[in-house]
């Protein structure tokens, strides 16, 4: 890899990528993470998306995500500020790694991208004024049985607002839904 970086990501007559032979032979955490640092389509030190990027991040994601989630988390944790990207890479379907990756990955690839770790915003605000901004996102609540759900969020800009809002909202907002500071 020192000689030769871009040998991680370069497929051997099957169509299989250096990490899937390393797989089959080795379970060396640190080699795995060096061979996957190696073959990411987003340049850690710039985030910039690599030129011509394989798909290893997506396959590995997908194949073996569930087996080396310690090794996912590892990185992402290491490289949080990269994870959005990350998880918004295709896969040779054009499918994004997020959504392809297997369930114990996609699970932290979500804590790690998602707002509070929770909710996956939908682009842009839907509202924005001076005074607060308004998101559509799906709400993947771990322990509250709401994965998936679809809500609004209400970002406001002032902290003195806050009692405000929920007293002009009435019964329609629950308490215990509403996270009082960020």
């Amino acid at each position: 890899l020192k000689e030769h970086p871009d040998s991680a990501r370069e497929q051997d007559g099957t169509g299989a990528y250096p990490i899937s032979a390393l797989l089959e032979t080795s379970k060396s955490k640190a080699t795995i993470m060096k061979l996957l640092l190696a073959s990411l389509p987003v340049d850690m030190r710039t985030g910039l998306v690599v030129a011509g990027a394989c798909h290893v991040w997506t396959t590995f994601l997908r194949d073996h995500g569930d087996e080396h989630s310690d090794v996912i988390e590892q990185l992402l944790t290491a490289h949080a500020a990269h994870a959005p990207a990350l998880a918004e890479t295709r896969d040779a379907h054009g499918r994004r790694a997020i959504d392809v990756a297997a369930p114990q990955s996609k699970a932290i690839l979500l804590r790690q991208t998602c707002l509070f770790s929770r909710y996956e915003l939908s682009g842009r605000p839907v509202f924005s004024s001076s005074t607060q901004l308004s998101y559509f996102a799906n709400d993947h609540g771990w322990n509250s049985g709401t994965s998936g759900a679809r809500v609004a969020l209400k970002l406001l800009r002032n902290h003195a607002d806050f009692p405000r809002e929920l007293h002009a909202r009435g019964a329609e907002v629950n308490p215990a839904a509403a996270v009082n500071k960020v």
